[in-house]
Parts: C-alpha cells; sequence; structure tokens
C-alpha cells in the first residue's frame, strides 16, 4: 500500500512540476515515464506554424538637377519585403493572411507647370517576384510613361498606401513557403521642363504585417462560482455522477437559456460571448460550448474542477488559462472513485506564465490510474 502511495504522490509531483515549466517556457513538453503505476502515459506536442516578416532599406531619393536633367533617364528608390511561412510538424499544412502597405511620409512632386496633361511624373510598381501586382484599385487605373514604366500615379501622394489587404500565403507538404515583394518609385523624366520638382524629396517605408483581426471571446466566471455550478448541475444524490468533463462542438437550443449559461461576472465587457454548460446523464457527461474564438478561465480557478469525485476523463481543450493568476486547489480531490482518473488532457491552450500560486493544484489527484496524459502545446 506504501509502495503504491509513493507512486501517486511521485506522478502528482511530476504533474506540478510540469505545469511549473509549462508557466516557465510555454514551448515544449518532455513525455515523463513514472514507471509502473499506469501501463502507457502518453504526451503529445504540436509545435506551431512559423510566419516571419523582414524589411530592406526604406526609399528615399532627391530630384536634383544633377540626377534629373531635361532629356536625361528616370530616377528611382526601392525597398524589398518578405514574408515567410513554414507549417506545423503536426498538420504540415499552414494558412495566414497579411497585409503591406506603403507609408510614403514625404513626397515633395508636384505636376510640372508645363506638363499641361498632367502625366504621371511619379510612378508606383509592385512586383511578387516578377510578378508586376495590378490590383491597387485605391489608386485607380495603372498609367505607361514614355519610357515604358507601368504602374500608379502617385505624383504629389502621401500617407498610407495599402498594397496587400488580407493577402493570403499557404504553406503544405511541410515545405516552406516564401514571398519576395519589391516596391518601386519611379521619377519619370518627361519631354517637359520639370524644374518644379528640383530638390524635391521622396521618402517612404514598407509596413508588412499579419492581418489583424479581432477575435471573439469569452470567459468563465471564478473558479469557486463555477465549482458550486456544477455542484448544482450535478446531482449526486440520484447517483447521476459525472464522469466526463469535455467540450462540445454543438449545443441544442434547450440548453441555450439562463438555467445553463455560464457568463463572465468580473469582466463583463460588452462583447463577451456566453458559455453554456450542462449535464447529460445519459452518459454521465459535463460539456461546455461557447461560440467564442478564445474560451479564458478566470483571472481565479479557485477549486474550479475540484472535488469532481468521480470523473475518469478530463479534457480542457480549447480553455485559454493565459489570464489566470491564482490555481489553487484546481484539480484537488479529482478522479477519487472506483474507476479512477484514466484520462487527462490540459490542451493547447493551458498557460500558467501569469500564474503566482498553484498551492494544492493537485493535492488528493488520484493518478493512479491514468493512462493517458496530455499536453498539447501548439
Amino acid at each position: 500500500m506504501n509502495n503504491k502511495k509513493e507512486k501517486a504522490l511521485t506522478i502528482v509531483g511530476v504533474l506540478v512540476l510540469v505545469v511549473m515549466l509549462i508557466g516557465a517556457t510555454y514551448a515544449y513538453f518532455i513525455p515523463v515515464n513514472t514507471g509502473d503505476v499506469s501501463e502507457d502515459i502518453s504526451a503529445t506536442s504540436n509545435t506551431t506554424d512559423n510566419l516571419s516578416f523582414s524589411i530592406s532599406n526604406d526609399i528615399t531619393f532627391t530630384v536634383t538637377q544633377t540626377n534629373f536633367q531635361e532629356n536625361g533617364t528616370d530616377i528611382s528608390g526601392y525597398a524589398t519585403a518578405q514574408a515567410v511561412l513554414t507549417p506545423n510538424n503536426k498538420t504540415g499544412e499552414a494558412s495566414i493572411n497579411y497585409d503591406m502597405y506603403l507609408d510614403l511620409t514625404t513626397n515633395g512632386t508636384v505636376y510640372s507647370s508645363t506638363n499641361t496633361n498632367h502625366d504621371a511624373e511619379l510612378i508606383l510598381q509592385v512586383f511578387n517576384g516578377s510578378n508586376q501586382l495590378v490590383a491597387l484599385s485605391n489608386l485607380g487605373s495603372q498609367v505607361t510613361s514614355d519610357s515604358g514604366v507601368t504602374g500608379y500615379d502617385i505624383t504629389g501622394v502621401t500617407g498610407l498606401i495599402t498594397l496587400l489587404d488580407s493577402h493570403e500565403l499557404s504553406a503544405n507538404n511541410n515545405q516552406t513557403t516564401t514571398e519576395n515583394w519589391r516596391v518601386v518609385i519611379t521619377m519619370i523624366n518627361l519631354d517637359v521642363d520639370q524644374n518644379d520638382n528640383t530638390n524635391k524629396t521622396v521618402s517612404g517605408e514598407l509596413i508588412i504585417q499579419k492581418e489583424s483581426q479581432t477575435q471573439t471571446y469569452a470567459t468563465f466566471i471564478s473558479g469557486p462560482d463555477f465549482n458550486e455550478y456544477l455542484d448544482n448541475l450535478v446531482d449526486e444524490k440520484n447517483e447521476e455522477h459525472a464522469r466526463t468533463f469535455v467540450r462540445s462542438l454543438t449545443i441544442d437550443n434547450q440548453y441555450k437559456n439562463s438555467t445553463y449559461a455560464v457568463s463572465n461576472v468580473t469582466e463583463v465587457t460588452g462583447d463577451e460571448y456566453p458559455i453554456y454548460v450542462w449535464f447529460d446523464s445519459t452518459n454521465n457527461t459535463i460539456y461546455w460550448y461557447s461560440e467564442a474564438e478564445v474560451v479564458y478561465t478566470n483571472e481565479d480557478m479557485t477549486d474550479m474542477f475540484s472535488d469532481l469525485l468521480y470523473l475518469s476523463s478530463f479534457d480542457m481543450t480549447g480553455i485559454n488559462t493565459s489570464r489566470t493568476t491564482n490555481m489553487e486547489n484546481v484539480f484537488y480531490h479529482m478522479g477519487y472513485s472506483t474507476e479512477g482518473m484514466t484520462y487527462f488532457n490540459l490542451g493547447n491552450d493551458f498557460d500558467t506564465s501569469n500564474v503566482t500560486s498553484m498551492c494544492s493544484m493537485f493535492d488528493e489527484f488520484d493518478v493512479q490510474n491514468i493512462n493517458d496524459f496530455y499536453l498539447n502545446l501548439g
């Protein structure tokens, strides 16, 4: 008996250590072999998609009598940008959207007084590799100079110009995808007197970034309040013992009412989505569901899942703990039934980087029968 208890305590210690390491690194999980306490403890690790951007120098030049003589050649400046996407090791596929802008901070060019037709004197071109981008509708139609430069007339234009809006970049078969961009601004030498543009400067910088998205979110009520809610939800007197806790991908309309809705009571902003929780007595499962893209635990997770004595399968997939600061007694006294806990999954978003207290986090947590223990850090 003492030997079995010692082994159980060993696993609890490992769990606490691993959780602390998650807070320190939040990167990878190393499988731990705890001996013969269970037949097969497996751990999975998913790396994330790797997206990177790089930009060369800014675009800048000044029109002078030396570099821009009448009947001479065009002058230009350019900058390059690169987007690189490497898919994660698990799926081998990735797809993201990104934006690219040209911020023209200085553009002193004007249409010369002798340029009565207002022919383009400053032209913008955007190339993806050797292919020229021809879809900048915010700049009107393309023009072509007598010297053969085709692009968009930006004479006198300043400010932010959208070059790419939600541009999709995909990578497949575990292969890295790279896109190379070149943005060129050319001062066109017309067959007229352009002294009005002498000593005028053009300066701009490229901005490339992942598409900004406004995510929908929801937040669980505090740990003590949620635990009390579960006590009332599961009628232990009729021995409808909860055996499983897991996310549901769908919800019946019968559960979309105030009886089953669990909403955040401490950080309501008006933008949060509800979280629905219900108990299905036909399979002894506690389900939760939310239409939010990100579902957070409360800052205070104290006792959130404590005293779920009959739980044998626990899955936190879809629950993000990055905002939590208190995890005291979160898993206290879980799984103390005849069968015991056999499946324990903390999900992809179990982040303890902001946690300041884990006191008694796994006290009296039944680990003797665990076959599968997962930390999927994606």
